[in-house]
């Protein structure tokens, strides 16, 4: 029995490894952390004026002036100086930018042009291909029985590539081209619609 559907792309996770970093998620840790360790205080008798009290010395000690001879403050001035370079030069130096992995958003794999945005991850999402011809959003059809998926541009009226598997096997070849490109650097030949124009 053969059963054919037409949708619209879905979002894949992608074979690209991706960092295990939540910068926001271990900042609300640390603030709710050290909430709590602050109101634990509380519970312990005079724990809390304590530290106020240390807190409060410790400020008026940085308070204070220190008097020493000019010839000291003039050296200590001396030492900083490299220090401080080292700090603001970096800022300051104009160097050339390099081209940005995220640039890298279109290629052309199995005949297809494709495209894709990126995530929070920096890892490829969003991808889906287009004709070669006219740059219509392909539409896809799948068989069932066995998985068989090809897809179609319905202003040219050409099928346009064939795979045998599911759409989700079809992409995921895809996304394996991309993290090639990516981890070799030949993304940076790759990556802009001006570049596929040349080749095509």
């Amino acid at each position: 029995m053969r059963r054919a559907c037409i949708r619209k792309a879905e979002r894949l996770p992608s074979p690209v490894p991706t960092e295990s970093k939540h910068p926001i998620r271990n900042g609300v840790i640390i603030a709710v952390t050290s909430a709590a360790v602050l109101y634990a205080t509380t519970f312990i008798p005079g724990l809390y004026h304590w530290l106020l009290h240390v807190l409060a010395a410790v400020g008026r000690f940085l308070g204070k002036p220190v008097i020493i001879a000019r010839w000291i403050f003039f050296l200590v001035c001396l030492f900083c100086i490299p220090t401080l370079y080292r700090i603001f030069w970096p800022l300051f130096r104009r160097s050339p930018r390099g081209p940005n992995f995220t640039e890298y958003q279109t290629d052309r794999f199995f005949g297809l042009i494709w495209r894709w945005d990126y995530s929070f991850h920096s890892s490829p999402q969003n991808l889906w291909c287009f004709c070669p011809h006219c740059d219509t959003q392909l539409i896809y059809s799948e068989d069932r029985y066995p998985d068989h998926v090809w897809f179609t541009c319905d202003h040219c009226k050409l099928q346009l590539h064939e795979v045998s598997g599911s759409k989700n096997y079809a992409l995921s070849q895809v996304y394996r081209q991309i993290d090639r490109k990516l981890r070799n650097g030949e993304w940076k030949t790759a990556g802009t619609d001006s570049a596929l124009n040349k080749r095509s």
